[in-house]
């Protein structure tokens, strides 16, 4: 536990951290009983310090931040150890060849509600600071709630396909400069979106046992997973009928599916119906969706 009693202590702030509203939510009503106003308050002016190239003639020292802050210098230390403690900043004692001893914080991200109350130490320390009733309160008002309505109400979300054309192609098999893209733009944890209502829920281990009936085996499947789950998604098939379609293509003691095969058998199979049914579930909305199906129902004719 670190604490300086020079108040022209250099200090850099060692990272960038976005707050966002629902991270002031966590920090105001769960760990401001832990490290009080001025803590929450000394958090979100470190999170405003970060220069992302600090010259040494730019630095700021303790006295800078304790008017800022409006604490005095060991009022700030005392402050800073609650927000350490909690696991909100971290304190590293540096060297600079200009500055001598400089203090650097790493601002941590505020955790989510969630992460607060299963990190047991912090959750206990805030049932003692507020007692029973407090405490059932604030797991109340971080608890998803769900409109009991949806309950029994029935789904009628538009999913893609009922919305927008897309080639059969570039729906099973995305082009290129999509697959690139994807490949430069970071993941997150999320991963893909949910888009509108998903047309068909693909029993896997059904299609799997489907398959393995024909000796092929399940790794084979699985690795095909999202190209399968896309051609059914866009033809609306079932199970078994994606299976018969994938064994036509198929030559005896042959254990591979062959993508690009079954995609073309199954659009042969299944493309005239399913451009057919998009038109007339268009022609039951308005007049102008209806001449806008017929020209797309136009062109996969001509493809």
């Amino acid at each position: 536990m670190f604490e300086s009693a020079d108040p022209k202590q250099p200090f850099y702030v060692a990272n960038q951290v976005a707050v966002s509203e629902e991270n002031i939510k966590v920090l105001t009503t769960l760990f401001e009983p832990l490290v009080g106003i001025r803590g929450v308050g000394l958090y979100i002016t470190l999170t405003k310090e970060f220069d992302e190239v600090p010259f040494a003639k730019d630095y700021k020292t303790l006295y800078q931040l304790q008017d800022q802050t409006n604490l005095k210098l060991e009022d700030l230390f005392k402050t800073l150890h609650h927000l350490e403690a909690t696991g909100l900043i971290k304190t590293f004692l540096g060297s600079n060849p200009v500055l001598g001893e400089v203090l650097i914080f790493e601002v941590e991200k505020v955790p989510s509600a969630g992460e607060f109350f299963h990190t047991f130490l912090l959750s206990s320390l805030l049932l003692e600071r507020v007692g029973n009733v407090a405490f059932d309160r604030l797991v109340k008002k971080f608890t998803p709630r769900t409109f009991v309505g949806l309950k029994d109400a029935k789904e009628v979300t538009s999913g893609f396909f009922d919305v927008f054309h897309l080639s059969a192609e570039n729906a099973i098999d995305a082009p290129v400069e999509v697959k690139e893209a994807a490949g430069e733009v970071p993941k997150d944890a999320k991963g893909e979106i949910k888009l509108g209502n998903e047309p068909v829920k693909v029993d896997w281990s059904f299609l799997v046992d489907l398959f393995e009936s024909y000796h092929i085996k399940k790794e084979e499947v699985l690795k095909h997973q999202v190209e399968i789950k896309q051609i059914i998604d866009f033809y609306h098939l079932t199970e078994q009928e994606f299976v018969e379609t994938a064994l036509i293509t198929m030559s005896a003691g042959a254990d591979k599916l062959n993508m690009y095969a079954i995609q073309n058998a199954v659009n042969e199979n299944f493309g005239l119906n399913r451009n057919k049914e998009m038109v007339k579930k268009q022609l039951r909305q308005t007049p102008k969706d209806a001449d806008h199906a017929i020209k797309n129902y136009q062109k996969q004719m001509q493809i």
